[in-house]
């Protein structure tokens, strides 16, 4: 097992279960639904979400913003935008204790971070360690940002479905409502 898959499995994904129940908490509280396609972030949109996490994490912030505008049309405008500002700070680290950003300069190898600060570099010395963290980072993006979108969006359909009150097929493909 390696560092990516230890940071994944301990901190990421802690990080990304109690980024989704509170937001849950906090906006969707007293809400239920009488089926999925009333919940205010569309499980499209959140498997596009974690489509693009694995695929295109540094288009996430963009893709947040578009679904925000697009969001103000929705009959849950409230609850949607808010989500989306919710993704930006996860992403970004405004007005929040944890953020992937903040996660990703604290677990950022700190002898590259202290030679940097020290500005005892030679030119090739520079270039050597600008090429390291742009490496770090394009890593980061690829192990770590999917293990976190992956898990939030989970959880936010988790949390969505206990609150979703839909009748459910019985055992034997007929409808009604199971005991």
């Amino acid at each position: 097992m390696d560092a990516w898959d230890v940071l994944n499995d301990l901190e990421i994904h802690d990080e990304a279960v109690k980024a989704a129940q509170s937001f849950v908490e906090e906006h969707l509280h007293q809400m239920e639904f009488a089926k999925d396609s009333e919940w205010p972030i569309k499980r499209a949109q959140l498997n596009g979400l974690r489509e693009l996490a694995e695929k295109e994490p540094s288009k996430i912030a963009d893709f947040a913003r578009h679904q925000k505008e697009k969001s103000a049309k929705s009959q849950d405008k409230d609850c949607a935008e808010a989500f989306w500002d919710c993704v930006e700070k996860l992403l970004q680290g405004r007005q929040r204790d944890w953020s992937l950003a903040k996660a990703r300069e604290e677990a950022r190898p700190k002898d590259w971070v202290n030679v940097a600060k020290a500005g005892k570099l030679t030119p090739e010395e520079e270039r050597a360690r600008r090429q390291k963290n742009e490496q770090w980072d394009k890593e980061w993006n690829r192990e770590v940002v999917p293990a976190f979108f992956r898990t939030f969006c989970i959880e936010i359909i988790y949390q969505l479905q206990k609150r979703t009150k839909a009748e459910k097929k019985k055992p034997n493909g007929s409808k009604g409502k199971v005991k």
